[in-house]
């Protein structure tokens, strides 16, 4: 993807790429702290996605498995 942001007060433009992991709710914070120590950027975007936003089919399936 291409990424607009401002850093130290100047409009950047890079190429980046999206990764996205699928964890369970008490091993974000793991997770977290694992990029945020390999990461070359000093501020890389984390975000998570509550599993109860995601479609139903998938939240079933996804329920299934921690059981």
């Amino acid at each position: 993807m291409e990424s607009h942001y401002v850093w130290k007060g100047k409009v950047e433009k890079s190429k980046e790429t999206v990764v996205l992991f699928k964890v369970l709710a008490g091993k974000v914070g793991h997770l977290e702290r694992e990029i945020i120590k390999f990461h070359p950027y000093d501020v890389p975007f984390i975000g998570v996605i509550d599993i109860e936003s995601v479609n139903a089919g998938y939240f079933n399936y996804a329920i299934q498995q921690q059981t």
